[in-house]
């Protein structure tokens, strides 16, 4: 009798263990929550399944809430943003610090080919004034010989009238010599034979004394035409030497402004080296800027990769918490509404989440990934609750409307995307910002009233 009992009592629990085995099977398909026995071992499990059920919960809390975190982190693309304004105008800034110092480069290299060409124009210059100091020299030795000529000239003039007295004074000889031979023939008529000898002589005299004259008056002619020829040669003299006193006066006046030009090109040559040299302090200084802003930019690239490695992990780190999240919530028993409330907000955040990731060039979305509003959880949600709880059917049909827009909005903003019109993608995007706020209002709403 007492092994029928024992048998008995041991077929009763074999029983139970397999009914609780087949429970914990249904259990694990996601079929039932907890376990329908009031068996002890029933109870312990059904314990230890509330306390994993609500450590469940709470780690979906946290997620949801780590979630609804990241989704606001606006700041990646403002980063991004920035980051590639700066790597643009560190680009800008290199590519003209570089084209400055070729620039710099050139101006060293005309300003050496200035400073020579300046130097060259100096020592020629200084040939220039030797030529024409020489020249001058030259005109002023003329301008004496000239003037010594001149004086010459003068003399002749001077010795030219001696001679017109000296000629008058032959006349004078000639006049008398001719009047007494004159005489000496009407003498000799009156002597007859006797005197014709001396007639002869008489009129030798005579013709001696016309030949004389002729010849004075020769000389007399020969004198005169030679002082006209003098006195036009001292006129053009003259002339010459006013011309020479003038241009005198004008080398003069050349050799100065040379002078001043030769100082001028000297204080050039001085300026221009000490352009050269502050410019080769310059090229120097300028060639390590250059330097220093390529490196600079170098940084910034890498810095510009990095923070879009940064923007990337955060998008892939949702992401695997979003998996997380939602294998959460299949093993969540008796989620509590607020909970679930959270949970489409998240949700919807996460939409908006994906579209600003996506502008950011971190995923690929099809347009057709967004799904009518009707096929949404939150959708699904909201007409389930219309049923059981009236307080809020306003407010749940208030939140049809911007519902539907937001996930028309992510649509446009993708297929705007995909036709690569960024700035049309970022409209849309701003637009469910705004959409985004007005879905969280009313649920947060809604989550009060409830």
């Amino acid at each position: 009798m007492f092994n029928k009992r024992k048998n008995k009592h041991h077929q009763q629990q074999s029983l139970d263990i397999s009914q609780l085995l087949n429970e914990l099977s249904s259990l694990s398909s996601g079929k039932i929550a907890y376990i329908d026995e009031n068996s002890e071992e029933a109870i312990v499990i059904n314990k230890i399944l509330k306390q994993k059920n609500e450590q469940i919960q709470h780690q979906f809390i946290l997620m949801n809430e780590l979630l609804q975190f990241i989704t606001q982190m606006d700041f990646v693309k403002d980063m991004l943003s920035d980051i590639s304004v700066q790597k643009d105008s560190v680009e800008s800034v290199t590519i003209n610090s570089e084209e400055m110092a070729h620039a710099i480069e050139d101006v060293s290299n005309y300003v050496q080919t200035s400073l020579i060409t300046t130097n060259e124009a100096v020592l020629l210059s200084n040939n220039c004034f030797g030529t024409i100091t020489d020249s001058f020299n030259y005109i002023d030795q003329s301008f004496h010989e000239t003037t010594k000529v001149q004086n010459k000239m003068e003399k002749v003039v001077n010795d030219t009238k001696e001679i017109d007295s000296l000629v008058s004074i032959i006349n004078e000889v000639a006049e008398q010599t001719n009047l007494l031979a004159l005489n000496a023939s009407i003498e000799a008529a009156r002597a007859g034979d006797s005197g014709r000898g001396f007639a002869v002589v008489a009129d030798e005299i005579k013709k001696l004394a016309e030949n004389t004259k002729q010849s004075a008056s020769y000389i007399k002619n020969k004198v005169n035409s030679l002082r006209h020829e003098i006195d036009m040669s001292s006129d053009t003299i003259n002339t010459a030497m006013k011309i020479f006193d003038e241009g005198k006066k004008h080398i003069n006046e050349s050799i100065q402004s040379i002078n001043k030009m030769e100082k001028s090109l000297q204080g050039i040559g001085f300026s221009m080296e000490n352009i050269s040299s502050n410019i080769e302090e310059q090229t120097a200084a300028t060639e390590d800027i250059t330097s220093r802003i390529n490196e600079i930019n170098v940084k910034t690239q890498i810095l510009n990769k990095e923070c879009f490695r940064t923007g990337q992990g955060f998008y892939d780190i949702s992401t695997k918490v979003n998996d997380m999240r939602l294998k959460s919530l299949n093993w969540i028993v008796d989620a509590k509404e607020d909970k679930m409330i959270e949970n489409c907000i998240t949700d919807h955040l996460l939409w908006r989440w994906k579209v600003y990731n996506m502008i950011l060039g971190y995923v690929s979305i099809d347009s057709n990934q967004v799904g009518e509003h009707t096929s949404c959880r939150l959708h699904k949600w909201m007409e389930s609750k219309k049923a059981i709880n009236s307080n809020y059917i306003h407010l749940i049909e208030k939140l049809d409307t911007p519902h539907k827009t937001l996930h028309e909005q992510a649509k446009n903003a993708i297929i705007e995307y995909n036709r690569g019109n960024i700035t049309k993608a970022e409209y849309y995007l701003k637009e469910m910002d705004i959409t985004s706020k007005d879905i969280i209002n009313i649920l947060r709403q809604i989550k009060d009233n409830n």
